[in-house]
């Protein structure tokens, strides 16, 4: 955060803060010194898995011959490719229209407390049921003092 700071500090130049948490923003803007014209929250709007040899329902306009080949595959969870929030609105549209140039999906502006929702859609959506996904462990019951991540 100190170097971004200083690399951008009464600069143009906007961030795009790909993370999830309490307040990051705020934290953020704090210890880099950039103005709060400058930062705002992005993120994929997408699920990636593993190919390999899980056997799931594809969706329309899948291409089995490319998904037999790759690695890695993803799934836009909305028409956007990638949101961000209206923190700093002029930073959010100038990136947008710059996302929205790649030609494969857009950019999604949401307003700040519709983006702040998104990490709990996220761990809904994430379930492999919540995708018709087969699960990939049986399910256990869970220990009272085990310690568990909120993803």
């Amino acid at each position: 955060m100190d170097e971004i700071g200083r690399a951008f500090r009464g600069t143009s130049t906007a961030v795009i803060l790909g993370s999830v948490g309490i307040d990051l923003r705020s934290c953020f803007l704090e210890r880099s010194g950039l103005a709060e014209t400058q930062v705002t929250y992005g993120g994929l709007g997408s699920l990636a898995h593993e190919v390999g040899p899980a056997r799931m329902p594809t969706h329309p306009g899948t291409r089995p011959d490319l998904l037999a080949s790759a690695d890695y595959a993803y799934r836009h969870l909305t028409p956007s490719g990638f949101h961000v929030d209206l923190s700093a609105p002029q930073a959010a549209h100038d990136f947008a229209a710059l996302y929205d140039r790649n030609g494969v999906s857009k950019c999604g502006i949401l307003d700040v407390d519709a983006y702040g929702h998104r990490p709990a859609c996220l761990r809904t959506a994430a379930r492999p049921q919540g995708c018709r996904w087969s699960s990939h462990a049986p399910s256990r019951p869970v220990d009272k003092t085990e310690r568990r991540s909120g993803y």
